[in-house]
């Protein structure tokens, strides 16, 4: 139901807060009140009246009052928060809605990354080389070559770099020239584990293409590989597998045909690996521990993560095996972050409404919630508020979670509404706005890590509080 405001006949909104009080304000005149919380709008609404025929309800709003309680911030402090950097106009009105406190507002900064050799300076396979300037890669970061390098040595390592920095190059090529040099065809060198289906199947086409290149078989086992294509890789085992723990687990622990292809593995490939922490964690160590047992030579450990407090020592814990550290960075550009508390009405109702002032700019947003349903719950509000949006989670068919992959990478669609599927590395394309709900700090930065792509200007919203 719309309710007009008494002063200037616009919309009045009716909101509930944090606080259980009921927020009714009109965004035209500035009129605003703070009301007992009533399950029945045309009760506040009521009462609202009531106060404003009586006089209490004033043209200087309740700005005052909410800032002395600490309900939100005061514009000196916001001010003094901003200091001396510039946010754009948009920025600067979220900041200053008067509708949320304003935990913190920073410009993360990143820094250029090392430059490397040049690609023909490793002494690559030339159908390799050849296919990187393809891509117009002519030159390896820094890491990039240090990875390379210590990987053809046969080190163990753990790459720790950002979001679509070139972690995947990094150990792929490495991989692929030791299978062409080391390996015979018909057996397995080496296995590439990711956390989940969707991303072993998104990150496949890519080291298939570099495989082609020097004719090194490719395939994914996984609980969607058909019968047919199960059988086929019995038969003919590829140099390169793709799959995860859990089909690990499954076929080593039944001691299946499957399992005793595993044994001619001397490369074990974990990408994403900060996911395998806590219970599961200790999970995938032991299942490590069965790869090793059966395993005829020394397996070589090499593991990727964007997020990682102290990448060593977990990964040594992980694999129980010394590992050696490379960082690196990615060229991204600056990204304004903005930590921000619903005060005065629902975090949903903050997380659409940022939705449609980076969607109003065309600014490609990707809106992270912590279950199925407040990601339905966001995209159907969303879609009143006309924002082309759709749903990635995990449940719905992997077609579908495809195609809505494959609208955002083209540009026709403005936002997606999922929960953690997208926060690891599927390729999206470029993304400009994350707005993400409460979450811990490593997954926090493994999202932001999603905006600000290939030197352009990214946004993030840490949204605090509780969905409703």
């Amino acid at each position: 139901m719309k309710f007009s405001c008494p002063k200037c006949k616009s919309k009045i909104e009716i909101q509930k807060t944090f606080n259980k009080k009921m927020h009714v304000s009109c965004s035209k005149c500035g009129i605003e009140d703070i009301l007992e919380f009533s399950k029945n709008p045309d009760e506040v609404f009521l009462e609202f009246l009531e106060r404003f025929d009586k006089g209490l309800v004033t043209e200087k709003g309740l700005t005052e009052g909410l800032t002395d309680e600490g309900i939100i911030r005061s514009e000196k402090e916001i001010k003094e928060m901003i200091g001396k950097t510039s946010p754009e106009k948009f920025i600067e009105k979220i900041l200053f809605s008067k509708k949320d406190f304003i935990s913190d507002y920073k410009i993360l900064k990143n820094s250029e990354p090392k430059m490397g050799c040049k690609v023909e300076e490793l002494g690559l396979n030339e159908n390799i080389s050849d296919y990187l300037k393809e891509l117009k890669i002519n030159q390896f970061y820094k890491f990039q070559e240090d990875a390379i390098q210590e990987i053809v040595f046969g080190e163990n390592i753990v790459i720790e770099a950002p979001t679509a920095s070139g972690k995947t190059e990094a150990f792929l090529i490495p991989v692929i020239e030791k299978i062409k040099k080391e390996s015979h065809q018909g057996k397995v060198f080496a296995i590439f584990v990711y956390p989940t289906k969707a991303l072993a199947r998104d990150q496949f086409p890519k080291i298939k293409k570099f495989a082609d290149k020097i004719k090194i078989n490719v395939k994914v086992f996984d609980g969607d590989t058909k019968i047919e294509e199960r059988r086929e890789i019995n038969d003919v085992p590829p140099e390169i597998l793709v799959t995860n723990f859990d089909v690990l687990h499954y076929h080593l622990w039944h001691q299946t045909k499957f399992s005793s292809l595993l044994n001619s593995a001397k490369i074990l490939v974990v990408d994403e690996a900060h996911v395998y922490s806590g219970i599961f964690g200790s999970n995938v160590h032991y299942i490590i521990k069965r790869l090793k047992r059966i395993c005829n030579s020394k397996l070589q450990f090499i593991a990727a993560s964007a997020t990682l407090e102290d990448a060593k020592a977990f990964c040594e814990q992980l694999f129980g095996e010394k590992m050696q550290i490379i960082k690196g960075s990615g060229k991204k550009g600056e990204t304004d972050f903005v930590m921000l508390f619903p005060s005065l009405r629902t975090q949903r109702k903050l997380m659409v409404e940022l939705t449609k002032k980076l969607t109003d700019k065309n600014h490609k947003t990707m809106i992270f919630s912590n279950s199925h349903l407040n990601a339905e719950l966001l995209a159907m509000q969303a879609k009143k508020q006309k924002i082309n949006i759709k749903v990635h989670r995990a449940g719905l068919m992997a077609n579908y979670r495809m195609s809505v992959e494959k609208q955002f990478k083209e540009d026709k669609l403005q936002a997606i509404s999922c929960t953690p599927t997208l926060e690891l590395g599927i390729d999206v394309g470029n993304v400009d706005c994350v707005i993400s709900s409460t979450i811990p700090v490593n997954r926090l930065t493994q999202r932001i890590g999603r905006a600000a792509r290939k030197g352009q200007r990214g946004y993030a919203f840490l949204v605090l509080g509780n969905d409703p």
